[in-house]
């Protein structure tokens, strides 16, 4: 009797752990069907969306966020997107730049915490190619120079080295919602 009242212990405290997310990472995990977004940055670190990605076009203005485990994400914002329902293959080329009077896109990457690096901050840089896209769907590719949105005004702990990151060889293909 009591081997039972242990098993349905175990059972009840592993459904609420399970319907409060403790333990399982897969409660967090990006679905396929929202899409995949993935990239390199600084050269060397591979990036991908594995918990999350967004996309949405409203009017002429397409926003993508992909975010990984661990926090980091990747941001795109671009307007003066049209779909070409006869074409839906028709390439789209985007700038990702500084701030100007006539802003078309900027990029981002987040990392944990209030590191923001931005391509709207003086000297950043970029472009996103849409390649396909329906009412449903985005593909494309994407790259960018991004600059520290919240640079240190002491270099002596981080040292003024950590003020950028490239993000490069960006490739994405997002459900739209």
């Amino acid at each position: 009797m009591q081997g039972m009242r242990v098993g349905v212990v175990l059972a009840v405290a592993g459904v609420v752990a399970a319907a409060a997310g403790c333990g399982s990472e897969a409660t967090s995990v990006s679905s396929e069907a929202d899409g995949t977004m993935s990239a390199t940055v600084n050269d060397t670190v591979h990036w991908e969306a594995s918990r999350s990605v967004v996309a949405t076009i409203t009017g002429d203005e397409f926003v993508m966020t992909g975010t990984e485990k661990s926090g980091h994400f990747v941001k795109i914002t671009v307007r003066g997107v049209s779909a070409h329902p006869g074409n839906p293959d028709s390439t789209q080329t985007f700038s990702l730049s500084a701030v100007t009077s006539a802003l078309i896109g900027f990029g981002q990457f987040g990392e944990t915490g209030s590191d923001l690096f931005s391509t709207t901050v003086q000297g950043g840089s970029g472009n996103v190619t849409i390649t396909h896209l329906t009412d449903e769907r985005a593909q494309g590719t994407f790259q960018f120079s991004a600059v520290r949105s919240n640079p240190p005004t002491n270099c002596g702990s981080i040292g003024c080295q950590d003020l950028f990151r490239r993000v490069s060889g960006g490739h994405f293909d997002v459900r739209l919602r």
